[in-house]
């Protein structure tokens, strides 16, 4: 049997020092791209305590990104109104009024997608609309 990827002499492959897995039909392949090492590879045996250790504590770690998510998706709503609350009782001080202004609306804007985060052209637009640059900065079109 060749071994997986055996042309591709740019592959960093790590040896597990639990197991000594290496590239078989039933092993496992974690990898990645590392900034220094380019694209970096470890094998491990089914029943390798590593690799399970791995496996779980990846398996928690996403089961906790969705409870938080979920938590995030559901208080929302009221730290949305909190923030217009607050902001309207700012909206008097003509000093703090961009800055509360600019805030709500970047705060509407992540609220209007929760899915991803605001990206940096929405985030210039609306500085932008509060806090004009000295120097001309057309939007592309």
């Amino acid at each position: 049997m060749t071994e997986p990827d055996a042309d591709r002499p740019d592959i960093n492959r790590v040896d597990c020092s639990d197991c000594g897995g290496g590239p078989a039909e039933d092993n496992i392949r974690i990898s990645w791209v590392d900034t220094e090492k380019g694209f970096t590879e470890i094998w491990h045996v089914p029943e390798c305590p590593t690799y399970l250790i791995e496996r779980i504590m990846g398996e928690d770690g996403a089961r906790r990104a969705k409870q938080r998510n979920a938590w995030a998706q559901a208080s929302f709503p009221a730290a949305h109104q909190c923030l217009q609350a607050a902001a309207a009782l700012a909206a008097g001080d003509t000093a703090a009024a961009p800055f509360v202004a600019a805030l709500t609306q970047l705060v509407q804007a992540q609220g209007a997608n929760t899915a991803a985060f605001v990206v940096l052209d929405k985030w210039v637009e609306i500085l932008d609309q509060h806090f004009p640059p000295k120097e001309p900065n057309p939007k592309p079109q």
